[in-house]
């Protein structure tokens, strides 16, 4: 297993090989208790989304997902992707964003 700090943002790679095709770009928490829904975007990098206390629900290359709390969805670079619903109570997910070589 190989390591790499990235920041105080511990990454880690089944094989050492990999270490070199993924840079990590930023992440966060996500948190709204206001009425919210997922903008429209696209973006040059892969977004990792993971719902920790609801189910997002978001539309990826044209394809709906209700993503719920412990799982996650890998969204590609360069793919369409927005929420599906106005969310009216609390929403609260991760997100990172990285690219590969």
């Amino acid at each position: 297993m190989a390591e790499s700090n990235l920041g105080g943002l511990m990454m880690y790679f089944v094989n050492k090989e990999y270490l070199e095709q993924a840079t990590f770009l930023s992440a966060g928490t996500f948190i709204s208790d206001q009425p919210w829904i997922h903008k429209e975007r696209i973006i040059d990098s892969y977004e990792i989304i993971s719902p920790v206390d609801s189910t997002l629900y978001i539309e990826s290359n044209n394809v709906p997902y209700a993503i719920e709390s412990g799982e996650i969805l890998v969204v590609p670079p360069h793919t369409l992707h927005r929420g599906l619903k106005v969310y009216q109570g609390r929403m609260k997910f991760h997100w990172l964003h990285f690219s590969a070589a």
